[in-house]
């Protein structure tokens, strides 16, 4: 068996103290004690956060339009509730950003207007100005866009790792798609802006030397003894 959790103070002493009597059990000697490995992409994301700028500081920007596309006149206007991050899983940004890339031009629309709304068109030397600089400052950046796309392969290998039905013989599956995921979109330039690209190397740095660090040596042996491992070994 394996013993998963998050290496909480109490629930790690509590877990070594089962181990240990569990030593003392012929049949029982074979316990493996497995952190637990969601908590990795977790601290990946919230180090990228502390260690980048570019990321720490479009997130308040990023809960701004968050704030503004749950008010109830963006709901009625867009016809859906944008979901809002708890501020404990920050992997779940990326619903948020799924929200706005598959709603783009209703966002866009509802942000521009409302921008509009909120300023004085006599300022500006011509409505078109006006319209130019509400289109230019309210619509979403693609930043924004290539953002989501950075975050979609973490988040799916986060939703994979904290499935009742996920197995330790999964997990170097799920890492070797993540990696393939983030290949294909420097390959295919799905990301290409130098902002974007700083993020995301320091978010794989992070991810990397997690797993580098943290990975149990028996997820490798569980992912050999599986099918798909023993074909690729073979």
């Amino acid at each position: 068996i394996s013993i998963c959790h998050d290496r909480l103070a109490c629930q790690s002493a509590a877990v070594s103290k089962l181990i240990s009597s569990f030593q003392t059990i012929p049949d029982y000697s074979l316990d493996t004690d497995i952190s637990c490995l969601n908590h990795l992409i977790h601290n990946s994301f919230l180090s990228t956060i502390n260690n980048c700028e570019n990321l720490s500081t479009i997130i308040p920007h990023i809960n701004e339009i968050i704030i503004n596309l749950r008010k109830k006149e963006a709901v009625t206007f867009i016809g859906k509730k944008i979901p809002n991050h708890p501020k404990t899983r920050w992997i779940y940004l990326c619903d948020s950003l799924s929200f706005i890339v598959k709603n783009i031009e209703k966002v866009n629309l509802f942000l521009v207007n409302n921008w509009m709304e909120t300023h004085n068109a006599e300022e500006y030397e011509s409505f078109d100005e006006f319209s130019e600089i509400a289109q230019e400052v309210a619509t979403i950046k693609p930043e924004i866009i290539e953002l989501y796309l950075i975050l979609l392969p973490l988040q799916k290998a986060s939703l994979c790792f904290e499935c009742e039905q996920s197995r330790l013989s999964d997990v170097i599956n799920v890492v070797q798609m993540v990696i393939a995921f983030y290949e294909k979109l420097l390959v295919q330039s799905y990301v290409s802006l130098d902002w974007s690209l700083e993020i995301l190397h320091e978010l794989l740095a992070q991810f990397l030397s997690r797993l580098e660090t943290y990975l149990p040596n028996e997820t490798w042996a569980s992912w050999a003894l599986s099918r798909s491992g023993r074909f690729d070994l073979r």
